[in-house]
């Protein structure tokens, strides 16, 4: 009986670890860093304080790399100029492009207003073709709580 309580006790407790965990790595953060490669993003949704902000980094070993935002997200950075790192593209604003092998980020240049928001990374294999990328990897930010 008491080894059946101590394995009770135990699995409830990994089960309380396992759940604050979860909880904790979904929290929302003043600074939130995605990182991608050439197929795959961590964290795909960030979530960011309000007020904070979401960097990239560019782990892709074949792709370099850009972020875009529609106009409709765009419009509701907390700043009206997103310049010199986000530039206007057809239909949205898309970030200078990062080179492969993690040696430099993007940065957003101001806060996002609190909810939800899509981006897309566009990777390509020449800055030529950054408007015409070769494969495209989707996240969201999630500012002010989770979701």
């Amino acid at each position: 009986m008491k080894r059946i309580l101590t394995v009770v006790c135990a699995v409830a407790l990994l089960a309380a670890c396992a759940q604050q965990s979860a909880e904790t790595r979904n929290a929302p953060r003043k600074h939130v860093m995605v990182h991608f490669t050439d197929s795959y993003l961590a964290p795909s949704i960030a979530h960011v304080l309000p007020g904070g902000s979401v960097g990239w980094v560019n782990y892709a070993s074949e792709y370099d790399g850009t972020i875009s935002f529609t106009s409709a997200v765009a419009a509701n950075f907390t700043c009206k100029d997103l310049r010199p790192i986000f530039s206007k593209t057809g239909d949205g604003v898309a970030s200078i492009p990062m080179t492969t092998g993690g040696m430099e980020n993007v940065v957003t240049p101001c806060a996002l207003k609190p909810g939800e928001y899509d981006y897309t990374i566009n990777l390509f294999n020449r800055t030529d073709d950054q408007y015409n990328p070769t494969r495209t990897l989707s996240g969201k930010i999630v500012v002010g709580g989770g979701s």
